[in-house]
């Protein structure tokens, strides 16, 4: 099988516009960005509801893991498939 010279050509021009642009330089020599910080400052309710937040899901967690270990954890079809129709529910109700 024969290449025609239109590949050649077409690499050619490709070179060429390659060679002829212009190449653009960045330079921030002296200039200096100045970031402005800022302070958050959480309250003690805050801190104490989200402590209380995180220990009701680790004992629902640790009870999860438990009754894996022991085989006693009991996955329902019909829980699964009500959550997953009513998160579909949710997804329709925000478009």
């Amino acid at each position: 099988m024969k290449i025609e010279n239109g590949y050649h050509k077409y690499l050619q021009s490709i070179q060429q516009t390659t060679k002829t642009q212009p190449t653009k330089k960045v330079t921030n020599s002296n200039e200096q960005t100045q970031e402005k910080s800022v302070q958050v400052n959480i309250s003690e309710e805050a801190k104490r509801l989200s402590e209380a937040a995180n220990q009701g899901h680790s004992a629902r967690a640790e009870e999860i893991k438990q009754a894996i270990a022991n085989n006693t954890y009991k996955v329902s079809p019909e829980d699964i498939s009500k959550g997953m129709m009513q998160a579909m529910r949710n997804q329709r109700g925000n478009e």
